[in-house]
Parts: structure tokens; C-alpha cells; sequence
């Protein structure tokens, strides 16, 4: 793997070789179980699925062995405790697909990497419901877990809702990017959720040109295929100092309505036009309204 890092960096070199890794595995493995997850059928996707959803298991048993250079880390540094999270939502989405089929060794082997995660502290901020998540996921397990992390989680994530579906990033708002890719992890399309007024196709639509933009020119990826830093293009000099080529892995989240079965409206319905490009059109729209939860 090929890691790059903010030209703004505050941390030492070796920092980002021990923590970039578990952010892409975590990372992408967020956003790309439920599809790893659908049925095995014989069409080309289906072949293809089965055999990376074969890859990813061995690669999380490998994660684990303590003889693998591919060995993850889990005991250095603050940041393993935002990348085990994302690792273990992909658990918690697909347990029978990615966490049932490990052997018993690799699954205790797991729970004793997070569970280490208790000796370090991250931020005040949207990294409590990292740690929350962690426990939520052992407690499901069984296995043993800390409900003061896990409660703290839940009921700051309560405190710090603003109205309009954003959050407080810790007791001051920012207006910063944390509420799309942290706190509102799932996608309310995966989830069969949208407002009346907007339809699975509109998701759709606005979302594959957003994919093709990104993905379908070679800007965002280097010589080695890997994403490089920046918007759209490599422009390292607009990332977060933390920033490393593991951590650009969380794009992968846009890609959770492929969990969706092929039958599924969000699929099958005929094209449509998002609200932007309806209301850039001139066409009648309803009328934005407060949000409550």
C-alpha cells in the first residue's frame, strides 16, 4: 500500500504507517458489506462477489494472526479506535456474512484487540460514538463490555442534537463535515426512509453522477490505483492534517444502497431528476421544512 499524507502533517511519519492501514480495511469494509453480503447467484456480479467476500475473510483472519505481515494494528496510537469501529459496523451489518464465518480463534482475537482499545482516549466530540459502537458490537458478542462508554455515547449524541438534523460536534457546534460521514452513517435511501417527496430513483440518479465524477477518470487515483488526497483530483493541500491515503477509504459509505436487492425500487424504477437539477429546472417543489427527532 502506497500512503500519502496532508501536506499540512502535525505527525511524525511512523504515525501514518501505524494507523493507515486499519483505516482502509475498516473503511471500506463500512461501506461495501451489505453488498458483500446479498446472495451468491451465477450472474457476473454475483461470481465476482463471491469470490471478494472469499478475499475479505481471509484477509480479516490474516488481520489477526500474530505470524501475518498483514497484521493490523490495534495497540498503538489513539486513531485505531476510530477504524475499529468502522471495522465493527461492518460486523454488526452483516454478521452472518463477515463475522459468523471466522473461526473461533481470529473471533477471540478480535474481541481482545477491541476490548484493548479502553486504555487510551480519543477527543470530546463524535469520537464517543466510536468507542460507544465498539462496545455495542462486544455486547453483542457476549463478550465483555464497558456500558458507561457505550451510554455516554447514546445520551451525548442526544445532547448535542442542534435541530435540522445536525449535530453538535462536541458541546460547540461546527459547521464542519462530521454530521454526513459520522453521525448520519447510514444512508436514509439503504434504510427505506426518504421524505415523501423524494424517491429512491432521485437517490439513485444523484448519486451515480456523483460516482461517475469521481470514479470514472483517473484524478482521484494514483499510478498504484490507490485514492489519492483531495476533493476531486490530488490536492493534498486541502486535507485535514490526520488525513493518510487509509483514511480516503471512507468514501466507500457512498456505496451502502448496493446492499439493496436488485428488485428493489431504488433499482427498478425509472430515472428521475434530483431536487437540484428539478429546482435549477424551474420545476415546483415543496417547501423545506424543520426537521425533528
Amino acid at each position: 500500500m502506497s500512503v500519502e499524507w496532508s501536506t499540512g502533517e502535525t505527525y511524525p511519519e511512523s504515525w501514518y504507517y501505524e494507523v493507515t492501514h486499519l483505516e482502509a480495511v475498516g473503511r471500506t469494509l463500512a461501506g461495501v458489506a451489505l453488498w458483500l453480503a446479498l446472495p451468491d447467484d451465477d450472474t457476473e456480479e454475483g461470481k465476482l462477489r463471491k469470490q471478494l467476500r472469499e478475499e475479505v475473510l481471509r484477509g480479516l483472519r490474516n488481520a489477526m494472526d500474530p505470524q501475518s505481515p498483514d497484521r493490523l494494528n490495534f495497540t498503538k496510537q489513539a486513531q485505531p479506535i476510530v477504524d475499529a469501529a468502522y471495522l465493527v459496523h461492518a460486523f454488526i451489518r452483516t454478521p452472518k456474512a463477515l463475522w459468523a464465518p471466522l473461526d473461533e480463534v481470529t473471533k477471540e482475537l478480535y474481541i481482545s484487540a477491541l476490548q484493548s482499545l479502553r486504555d487510551r482516549t480519543g477527543a470530546y466530540n463524535n469520537w464517543l460514538l466510536f468507542a460507544g459502537l465498539i462496545e455495542t458490537f462486544l455486547l453483542q458478542q457476549g463478550a465483555q463490555s464497558d456500558p458507561f462508554r457505550s451510554n455516554l455515547a447514546r445520551n451525548k449524541v442526544k445532547e448535542w442534537y442542534v435541530g435540522d438534523g445536525w449535530y453538535s460536534d462536541g458541546p460547540k457546534f461546527s459547521m464542519d463535515n462530521y454530521n454526513s460521514y459520522v453521525m448520519h452513517p447510514m444512508n436514509v435511501a439503504l434504510r427505506e426512509k426518504l421524505p415523501e417527496h423524494v424517491k429512491p430513483a432521485q437517490v439513485r440518479c444523484a448519486l451515480t453522477a456523483v460516482h461517475r465524477n469521481m470514479y470514472e477518470g483517473n484524478q482521484n487515483f494514483d499510478a498504484n490505483g490507490w485514492l489519492v488526497l483531495g476533493f476531486n483530483g490530488h490536492q493534498p493541500e486541502c486535507a485535514d492534517s490526520y488525513t493518510s491515503t487509509g483514511s480516503l477509504y471512507m468514501a466507500t459509505l457512498s456505496f451502502l444502497p448496493l446492499g439493496l436487492p436488485a428488485d428493489n425500487p431504488f433499482w427498478t424504477d425509472p430515472a428521475e431528476d434530483w431536487t437540484s437539477k428539478r429546482a435549477w429546472k424551474g420545476e415546483h417543489l415543496p417547501k423545506d421544512y424543520k426537521v425533528e427527532y
